[in-house]
């Protein structure tokens, strides 16, 4: 029984229960040189709110493969996860989504202090 439970926790662990953003999520990743598709989402976390709820920042963080040309000069590379930081803007007034990746998360932490500036914010956003 525990081995099942201890299974299907991993099964569903980097699920965002928004599939049209983790499409959205995964094609960004893949329009950057990443493989989005086999993309894992180690974290995914609402972290911001515009009242009365219409505007929304998300943060997460994701481990990947860098997507290299068949020729390249490094095979070995894709092969080698990367995690990458990032931030969600979703404005669904306009149906607008802003997407941004970093490889460190100082990077991060910098937009996020930008976007959620006038936002009501988690008191410990643990970014």
């Amino acid at each position: 029984m525990f081995q099942w439970l201890a299974k299907w926790t991993e099964q569903w662990s980097g699920w965002i229960s928004d599939s049209d953003l983790e499409r959205s999520l995964r094609a960004h990743l893949s329009g950057r040189g990443y493989y989005g598709d086999s993309a894992k989402f180690l974290a995914f976390r609402l972290v911001a709110i515009q009242r009365p709820g219409w505007l929304q920042v998300f943060s997460y963080c994701v481990e990947t493969r860098v997507a290299r040309g068949e020729h390249s000069a490094e095979p070995q590379a894709d092969r080698e996860l990367v995690k990458l930081f990032g931030l969600v803007r979703q404005d669904e007034r306009y149906r607008r989504c802003d997407i941004e990746i970093f490889r460190n998360a100082s990077e991060r932490y910098a937009l996020y202090n930008r976007w959620t500036e006038d936002l009501i914010r988690l008191r410990s956003p643990n970014l």
